[in-house]
C-alpha cells in the first residue's frame, strides 16, 4: 500500500504544472564612459578624419603642453589652423 501511495505522489508531482522560468533581466542601456585616465586632451585641433563615434584623427602644430602634477593628465595645445591649411599636410 505505501509503494502505491508513493506511487501516486510520484506520479502527480511529476505531473503538476510547472511555473515557467522567468527570462533574465535585460541588460542596463550602454552609457557613455569617462576616458581613461592616461588620456590626452587636445584642443586646436584639426579633424582630419572621423573613424567612429569616439575615434578621430586630427592634424595640429604642437605649440604647449600641460602636465597635470596631481592626476597626471596630459593636454596638448596646438597653434589654432584652418581646416584648409590642415588639408594641404
Amino acid at each position: 500500500m505505501k509503494g502505491l501511495l508513493l506511487f501516486t505522489c510520484l506520479l502527480l508531482s511529476g505531473c503538476a504544472a510547472k511555473k515557467p522560468h522567468a527570462p533574465p533581466p535585460t541588460p542596463p542601456p550602454a552609457r557613455s564612459q569617462m576616458p581613461p585616465p592616461n588620456a590626452e586632451i587636445i584642443q586646436h585641433c584639426v579633424v582630419t578624419k572621423q573613424e567612429n563615434a569616439n575615434t578621430v584623427t586630427c592634424s595640429c602644430l604642437p605649440v604647449k603642453t600641460k602636465i597635470d602634477s596631481k592626476t597626471g593628465h596630459t593636454e596638448i595645445i596646438c597653434q589654432k589652423m584652418k581646416e584648409e591649411q590642415a588639408a594641404g599636410k
